[in-house]
């Protein structure tokens, strides 16, 4: 496989504006199903899954107490088109904090909120962020 995107955009500005509007609605529990993000560059899907009640789902017989609730979740799939019907994808998988710092960063990189911000430099200082 020879994938290269060189000096490319992979995604536009308005699809980043998209993604930050869903990220936020996912972490704010305003999402109550699983939805799916696709861009004109299909490079790329977002698949955002609300909170689930477990035991409301017939997959499982019997949920612990206390684990009843799956929390939110994204899934991003990263598509390697080879030209033909089989196309390969590497999957990542984003939980809670993974997503607060991914909604915080798209905040940062389309100007709502600054450097200087508090939890941008709490990322910073953590490592999650490289200095700008």
């Amino acid at each position: 496989m020879n994938y290269v995107r060189n000096a490319d955009e992979t995604l536009l500005s308005c699809e980043v504006e998209t993604i930050l509007d869903h990220m936020e609605d996912l972490l704010n529990d305003r999402l109550h199903s699983s939805g799916q993000l696709a861009f004109i560059e299909p490079d790329f899907i977002l698949i955002l899954n609300p909170k689930k009640d477990l035991t409301k789902d017939a997959k499982y017989l019997y949920v612990a107490p206390g684990h009843e609730i799956q929390d939110i979740d994204m899934e991003w799939k990263i598509v390697f088109r080879d030209g033909k019907s089989n196309d390969h994808y590497l999957s990542l998988r984003f939980y809670r904090e993974d997503l607060t710092h991914l909604q915080k960063y798209l905040s940062f990189i389309t100007g709502k909120i600054s450097q200087s911000d508090a939890e941008i430099q709490k990322m910073i200082e953590n490592g999650v962020l490289c200095p700008f």
